[in-house]
């Protein structure tokens, strides 16, 4: 391999890097913000069987573009924007 090749190389390897640090980042602020609506709505002392099963169901809903999914967004949009005007909203 050249060594204009492996220059290009390492680059693309780092710019690697760089994006899955902040992937990483992302999906942590996601879990964090999760974790706190579920803290909020009390959600751990629900049966964690039927928890996971709806969150479940809601993830297939989001991806089948079910037409609940709009209200959904204005739900989760709203409970951001009162929470905190300066936090950034974490879209998927």
């Amino acid at each position: 391999m050249s060594l204009l090749h492996q220059k290009k190389l390492q680059s693309i390897q780092d710019k690697m890097k760089v994006l899955q640090g902040e992937q990483l980042k992302t999906e942590q602020a996601l879990g964090n913000s999760l974790i706190k609506v579920l803290k909020d709505k009390n959600a751990f002392s629900l049966d964690m069987n039927t928890l996971i099963g709806g969150i479940i169901s809601v993830i297939d809903k989001i991806k089948a573009k079910d037409k609940d999914c709009e209200t959904w967004q204005k739900i989760g949009q709203a409970t951001f924007t009162k929470k905190s005007k300066s936090r950034p909203v974490v879209k998927i």
